[in-house]
Protein backbone atom coordinates (compact mmCIF):
# COMPACT_ATOMS: atom_id res chain seq x y z
CA UNK A 1 0.00 0.00 0.00
CA UNK A 2 0.98 3.66 -0.67
CA UNK A 3 -0.25 6.39 1.76
CA UNK A 4 -1.02 8.90 -1.00
CA UNK A 5 -3.33 9.69 -3.47
CA UNK A 6 -3.11 8.29 -7.16
CA UNK A 7 -3.24 11.90 -8.25
CA UNK A 8 0.60 12.22 -6.37
CA UNK A 9 1.85 9.07 -7.23
CA UNK A 10 0.52 10.38 -11.37
CA UNK A 11 2.18 13.66 -11.16
CA UNK A 12 5.51 12.28 -9.32
CA UNK A 13 5.66 10.14 -12.09
CA UNK A 14 5.72 7.04 -9.99
CA UNK A 15 5.79 5.87 -6.23
CA UNK A 16 8.62 7.78 -4.04
CA UNK A 17 6.75 6.87 -0.51
CA UNK A 18 7.41 4.02 1.50
CA UNK A 19 4.95 1.24 0.21
CA UNK A 20 3.69 -1.34 3.39
CA UNK A 21 3.24 -4.66 2.16
CA UNK A 22 0.58 -6.85 3.48
CA UNK A 23 1.56 -10.07 5.04
CA UNK A 24 2.58 -13.33 2.39
CA UNK A 25 -0.38 -15.74 2.35
CA UNK A 26 -0.30 -19.33 2.59
CA UNK A 27 0.74 -21.53 -0.03
CA UNK A 28 -1.29 -22.08 -3.30
CA UNK A 29 -2.96 -18.57 -1.56
CA UNK A 30 -3.52 -15.11 -3.05
CA UNK A 31 -5.29 -11.90 -2.76
CA UNK A 32 -5.91 -9.30 -5.61
CA UNK A 33 -7.60 -6.75 -7.22
CA UNK A 34 -7.51 -4.62 -3.83
CA UNK A 35 -9.81 -1.70 -3.35
CA UNK A 36 -9.25 0.89 -0.45
CA UNK A 37 -11.84 2.87 1.30
CA UNK A 38 -11.34 4.76 4.78
CA UNK A 39 -14.42 4.44 6.39
CA UNK A 40 -16.20 7.37 8.94
CA UNK A 41 -14.74 4.95 11.69
CA UNK A 42 -11.28 5.73 10.76
CA UNK A 43 -9.63 2.49 9.43
CA UNK A 44 -8.83 1.55 5.78
CA UNK A 45 -11.00 -0.93 4.57
CA UNK A 46 -9.42 -3.35 1.49
CA UNK A 47 -11.82 -5.09 -0.27
CA UNK A 48 -9.87 -8.04 -2.37
CA UNK A 49 -10.14 -10.94 -4.00
CA UNK A 50 -8.68 -13.89 -2.13
CA UNK A 51 -8.61 -17.00 -4.49
CA UNK A 52 -7.35 -20.74 -3.43
CA UNK A 53 -5.89 -23.05 -6.34
CA UNK A 54 -6.13 -25.59 -4.24
CA UNK A 55 -10.13 -25.11 -4.12
CA UNK A 56 -10.05 -23.68 -6.75
CA UNK A 57 -12.71 -21.31 -5.72
CA UNK A 58 -12.60 -17.24 -4.83
CA UNK A 59 -14.11 -14.72 -2.29
CA UNK A 60 -13.99 -11.10 -1.61
CA UNK A 61 -12.70 -10.44 1.67
CA UNK A 62 -12.66 -6.96 3.66
CA UNK A 63 -9.28 -6.30 5.75
CA UNK A 64 -9.57 -3.41 7.87
CA UNK A 65 -6.74 -1.53 8.89
CA UNK A 66 -5.34 1.03 11.57
CA UNK A 67 -3.44 4.73 11.00
CA UNK A 68 -0.31 2.02 11.54
CA UNK A 69 -1.85 -0.14 8.60
CA UNK A 70 -1.43 -2.78 11.27
CA UNK A 71 -4.48 -5.21 10.60
CA UNK A 72 -6.90 -4.91 12.92
CA UNK A 73 -9.92 -7.75 11.27
CA UNK A 74 -9.95 -9.87 7.94
CA UNK A 75 -13.64 -11.48 7.02
CA UNK A 76 -15.16 -12.71 3.77
CA UNK A 77 -17.96 -10.37 2.89
CA UNK A 78 -18.97 -12.03 -0.36
CA UNK A 79 -19.32 -15.55 -1.29
CA UNK A 80 -20.83 -18.15 -3.92
CA UNK A 81 -20.94 -21.42 -4.45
Amino acid sequence: MVMEPIEAVLSKGGITDPVHWLPEEPAFQFIADPFGWRGADGLLHIFAEHYDYRTRHGTIELLSLDDQLQLQSRRPCLTEA
